[in-house]
């Protein structure tokens, strides 16, 4: 899958969740860790306003989701 229709699908399936992880990503798309991490840095890059939590149960939110 081209990066740009896999971000765009990640994008969606981030919206619709309230807390995700990169393993989500991962099983959801299969790719890789590395790639998982690339393409939330992508998302930032384009305006996704995400936050981070780190630690054992950490992961990813969307700021302001609507």
């Amino acid at each position: 899958m081209k990066k740009d229709v896999r971000l765009t699908k990640e994008l969606y399936f981030i919206n619709n969740r309230v807390k995700f992880n990169l393993r989500d990503l991962m099983d959801e798309f299969s790719i890789s860790k590395s790639t998982a991490l690339r393409d939330i840095s992508s998302l930032e890059e384009i305006g996704v306003p995400l936050y981070a939590e780190y630690g054992k149960n950490g992961g990813y939110q969307v700021i302001n989701q609507h």
